[in-house]
């Protein structure tokens, strides 16, 4: 263990770097499809003869196979058709070597040839090819500023330019500010092309992220019988299965490293490392070399970091010196951190000489050896002018700064990966510093170090590229920027420029290698944010590669779960466990903690009237609180927890025996880390007047929140979830997740509990696919993207949301009806809050109060269509609930609760409209209503079949303590999320407003007063759970909890995740995306 505290620490300039964003998430995904299947292989292969005869036919003219290529090319599958696309280019590049024997004229058409053919390595002639789009004053023509789709193909053709194309330089500058300009002008699809080419241009973007977004550019613009979209499709998903299955086993080798632990002050970048050697290229046959260099990548991520945010300069210089004798002797005195540094690197080069040794290539390694031994001298020089306080010069920087980019390191390394490719007459021309390796030197040390420099001034770092700049000519930051930007726009121009005229022993897959690694850099820093640092903003990207496949109707790849073997091993597996609920138990405890299980797997649902008869016999038994004989903290608490949770009021008094006689918790209860979890998450039950629980909640919580980085990573993981989701306010899916990952850490995997609650997760997770996709069906139909333009588009979020409240999968109808609602209602909600004039807002609430159009006649189009959206939405429920018989009445109660939120919409228009904020009561009056929790809970039940009666609906409606509570909470904690976002603009004042401006009190104690209300909110819902109407099922409140616990987690830490739905997307990820994996549990093929 590396320790981080004493003496040396106060000089150490140690970095605060972010935990890693997925943590161990690829030990347990599992690939959408397996491509090994026979049935898959044969349906792979039958897809590309026919997209290659495509190439084989003969074409009228050479632009429709240049589109073919292009299309190829651009949908990740031309590594497949790499000797006939060659043999295409050649051909024409020989026929039309004469650019006027090329007869296209259409500047699309031109721009398309010229980049295909520079990008295919061929010297083509921008001056002969280009030189027709411009006019006599050497300006292009008008006629080629007027062609948008012609501008794009241009743009992409400027970006090969090399030194001297001076009509290239033009018409980048012409169509980048065309483009730009214009971009609001353009229809949406032809918008995110360009918004995407400005952003990405094709010879600086990653050949699978390209794949990626252009599968689902080309699926909008083509039939979905297109046999090239189904193999893309087909491609990517059996692609993206290997690159799980090879992150899978690079991650278990982190996780073996232990760096985490055993480096605490270095980044923890597995998932970014292999992302990284995904990027260089993810063709499968060049498996072993995103092996390779994935690991490389993680281990130099490690000695940078002992260089730059660790080590002091006597430990440095030793720790070089072991570099250079490749031997650990003058490690002696060093931390052990750093010692565990050198041996995992010493042990990977020993890896990877094995590894050539069976290709008789252990030659190359030394080439890297000795790449990897000048970067640490180089290290150590920087470690020094920072020991010094030296700015050196520019040149002086980038001398020493070009190797520590560690670009020769890792291109050269990449090279090992590429089999016949790898020889040494590459690895002699690579290390003999060919202007191409200057190039990329460059570019990557400059692109980082105008992305990081600002992040490493905040603690002792060496002088970057900037300061160097700006010390040695007395220049402003800005200044700075524009001369190193133009540094680096040379020095593309230089690896263009040398890609037309390589080495004849250098192949094109080296070339290949050396773009995509400038690609990948590109990526990183763009826009002067270090991605690779600040990981979080590259999980998108990596989301994109590694987590969703790509669907297609025509390629159903979704196991089906209603396979009868699937459905059999279900049944087995429950039956097996239903087993262990019967069997004869030595204490109650082991009963709780296998319903614990049970609940916290996702799978209770099984078996509740099982639990129910267990938990029904202890509450009984056990009442008087003394017969239960259980003394630690987590038996004890564990129970009152399960009991309150099944309904039971179990009495507080419970834990009494955990206190001593001053009242306070006993030492033994604090000195207790398990047992204080459990007693946190009970205290979560209290209600009123339970002071008890409120001293518990107290205490674990300070507890807990202090002693977290002195626990086990194990205890650390389960703790933080808690202390973030405790189980009272989690949503039963994101739990279910959540805890299968933990209990599959600390079981057997032949577990049948194990195996049956992955299984079903898995099961019901492709029901809500296709419930989603039918969702996502009726989202497109309706268009709201269109013609609602001003609306949030929130059809996922919305689905998810329903998801949240109930998952069962007897509740899909209730999804169904729920996710059309929420959808829906933003675009009301929008309207009132985000686009309608006053005036035109008296006329929509007049039409929803007498559900008749005829008012909005004089209203915008976009007004009318949410209308029309919402009756035909009222008229399916109508037809649904008919079809239950006596249930078609209980839609009339919807209708009421929708009446009362158009017409509070309508209050709050008008305060908006007149600046007027009122009180806190009477701005809560009417938010209550806003908040629509009423009328969403109430459409929630018309899904919930048999328990969905008129009792229950009158019970509703007759405003019980917990609907106001679920009210209160929802309003809050909505207010406090997003009242900062939409005082940008007129909006009505919220509750923090209200409450500041009637009490003259800070935003902070407006704060800390609704959080009060909240948690008194809370304490409402937990009292009404256990005093609940006799003809109010279980089912209901539930939904009500879980509706609750939905909100909480929209709206956590303030920031409302709904409308800034980027942060929803790894929950929804974990729910609709990612299958869990296990070896005993195959259920996805």
């Amino acid at each position: 263990m590396c320790s981080l505290d004493g003496n040396l620490d106060n000089v150490r300039p140690i970095a605060e770097f972010s935990p890693s964003v997925w943590g161990y998430h690829f030990l347990n995904s599992s690939p959408f499809l397996n491509g090994q299947q026979p049935e898959i292989q044969q349906r792979s292969q039958n897809l590309k003869e026919k997209v290659g005869r495509l190439l084989l036919e003969k074409a009228e003219h050479p632009s429709q196979k240049l589109e073919l290529i292009d299309k190829i090319q651009r949908l990740g599958v031309s590594y497949h058709f790499e000797s006939e696309i060659e043999e295409i280019l050649e051909d024409i590049h020989t026929k039309h070597n004469n650019p006027s024997s090329f007869d296209a004229k259409d500047v699309h058409s031109i721009s398309l040839c010229f980049r295909l053919l520079r990008q295919q390595g061929y010297n083509a002639s921008p001056d002969d090819i280009l030189k027709q789009l411009r006019d006599e004053n050497g300006e292009f023509k008008k006629s080629v500023i007027e062609d948008v789709v012609g501008m794009l193909s241009l743009y992409e053709a400027s970006h090969f330019r090399s030194h001297g194309e001076d009509i290239l330089d033009q018409a980048l500058h012409l169509t980048t500010y065309q483009l730009e300009s214009r971009l609001s002008e353009m229809r949406p699809n032809l918008r995110q092309k360009v918004g995407h080419a400005l952003k990405y241009p094709i010879r600086k973007s990653i050949p699978r992220l390209e794949a990626r977004h252009y599968i689902g550019m080309y699926s909008q613009e083509t039939s979905p019988n297109d046999p090239l979209l189904e193999f893309a499709i087909l491609d990517f998903n059996v692609v993206q299965a290997l690159h799980k299955q090879e992150l899978n086993h690079a991650t278990q080798w982190g996780k073996k490293l232990d760096f985490v632990t055993k480096v605490p002050y270095s980044r923890d970048r597995m998932v970014e490392a292999y992302f990284w050697s995904l990027c260089v290229y993810f063709e499968p046959q060049y498996s072993i070399g995103r092996k390779i260099l994935c690991k490389l990548i993680a281990v130099i991520t490690a000695v940078d970091d002992t260089y730059d945010a660790y080590g002091t300069l006597d430990e440095l210089q030793l720790f070089t010196e072991a570099f250079q004798r490749w031997d650990a002797s003058p490690l002696d005195p060093l931390p052990q951190c750093m010692k565990v540094v050198f041996q995992e690197s010493f042990e990977y080069f020993n890896e990877i000489e094995l590894l050539m040794a069976e290709e008789g290539k252990s030659c190359l390694v030394q080439y890297v050896k000795q790449a990897f031994q000048r970067a640490v001298e180089a290290y150590l020089i920087e470690a020094k002018w920072c020991n010094q306080g030296y700015i050196p010069t520019y040149k002086e920087y980038m001398e020493n700064g070009m190797v520590t980019s560690v670009t020769l390191l890792l291109q050269s390394t990449s090279f090992l990966g590429l089999g016949s490719s790898a020889t040494k007459h590459v690895f002699d021309w690579f290390f003999n510093d060919p202007k191409i390796l200057k190039a990329s030197e460059i570019i990557c040390r400059l692109v980082d170090d105008m992305s990081s420099h600002k992040f490493e001034r905040k603690r002792a770092h060496v002088a970057s590229a900037v300061e160097c700049l700006m010390n040695e000519n007395g220049i402003s930051e800005a200044e700075a920027y524009k001369r190193l930007n133009k540094d680096v726009e040379n020095a593309w121009k230089d690896i263009n420029e040398e890609c037309l005229k390589p080495d004849d022993g250098v192949s094109k897959a080296v070339l290949e290698c050396i773009l995509n690694f400038m690609s990948t850099i590109e990526l990183v820093y763009k826009d002067y944010t270090d991605k690779y640092t600040d990981a979080r903003l590259l999980k998108d990207h990596i989301a994109a590669l590694l987590v969703d496949p790509i669907g297609n109707d025509q390629n159903e790849l979704v196991q089906n779960e209603q396979q009868p073997e699937i459905q059999q091993r279900l049944q087995h597996l429950k039956d097996q466990v239903g087993r262990l609920l019967l069997e004869k138990a030595d204490h109650p405890s082991e009963k709780l903690k296998l319903i614990d299980n049970l609940q916290r797997l996702g799978v209770s649902y099984h078996f509740e009237s099982e639990i129910e008869e267990i938990l029904k016999d202890i509450h009984t038994k056990h009442k008087n609180p003394s017969c239960f004989d259980a003394k630690d903290v987590h038996t004890i608490s564990l129970c009152f927890r399960l009991l309150r949770q099944q309904g039971y009021n179990a009495s507080p008094d419970i834990f009494n025996q955990l206190r001593d006689e001053n009242g306070e918790f006993k030492k033994s209860v604090i000195e207790d880390v398990v047992g204080m979890l459990s007693l946190y998450e009970a205290s979560q039950f209290r209600s009123h007047g339970e002071d008890i629980l409120d001293q518990a909640l107290h205490l674990t919580t300070y507890q807990l929140e202090s002693r977290l980085s002195e626990m086990s990573p194990n205890l650390r993981q389960k703790v933080g979830h808690a202390l973030k989701y405790p189980i009272r306010k989690g949503i039963p899916r994101m739990e279910a997740r959540h805890y299968i990952g933990m209990y599959s850490q600390e079981t057997s995997p032949n577990d049948p509990l194990l195996e049956f609650a992955i299984l079903d997760f898995n099961v019901l997770q492709a029901l809500y696919k296709q419930e989603l996709n039918h969702a996502t069906q009726w989202w497109k139909k309706l268009d709201f993207v269109r013609k609602v333009p001003y609306s949030r588009d929130r059809m996922v979020e919305a689905y998810f949301w329903s998801l949240c409240v109930y998952f069962e999968p007897q509740y899909s109808i209730g999804r169904n009806i729920l996710c059309k609602l929420i959808a829906i209602l933003t675009a009301i909600d929008d309207t009132y809050d985000a686009y309608g004039t006053l005036e035109e807002l008296q006329l929509f609430t007049e039409a929803f109060q007498r559900w008749d159009a005829s008012p909005l006649d004089p209203l915008p189009e976009c007004m009318k269509v949410v209308f029309e959206a919402w009756l035909e939405y009222y008229n399916e429920i109508e037809l649904l609930a008919a079809e239950e018989e006596g249930k078609s009445c209980l839609v009339q109660y919807v209708k009421r609760a929708f009446e009362r939120a158009v017409e509070a919409y309508w209050i709050e228009a008008k305060w908006c409209n007149q600046g007027y904020i009122p009180t806190y009561k009477e701005y809560m009056e009417n938010a209550m209503v806003t908040s629509l929790t009423l009328l969403l809970q109430s459409a929630s039940y018309l899904g919930l079949g048999n328990s969905a009666t008129k009792h229950v609906f009158d019970w509703l409606f007759n405003d019980p303590k917990i609907l106001k509570a679920s009210e209160i909470i929802c309003r809050l904690i909505g207010d406090m999320s997003s009242h900062k976002f939409e005082r940008k603009r007129a909006h009505v004042a919220s509750a923090v407003e209200c409450l500041m401006n009637e009490r003259g009190i800070s935003e902070a104690e407006a704060y800390k007063h609704l959080n009060k209300d909240a948690e008194n909110a809370w304490k409402d819902i937990n009292e009404e759970w256990l005093k609940v109407d006799d003809g109010v099922p279980k089912a209901v409140l539930e939904r009500i909890v879980n509706f609750v616990s939905t909100v909480e987690l929209m709206y956590n830490d303030f920031t409302d995740r709904y409308t800034n739905a980027k942060l929803l997307r790894d929950h929804i990820a974990a729910v609709l995306v990612d299958s869990i994996g296990n070896d005993q549990n195959k259920v996805i093929t």
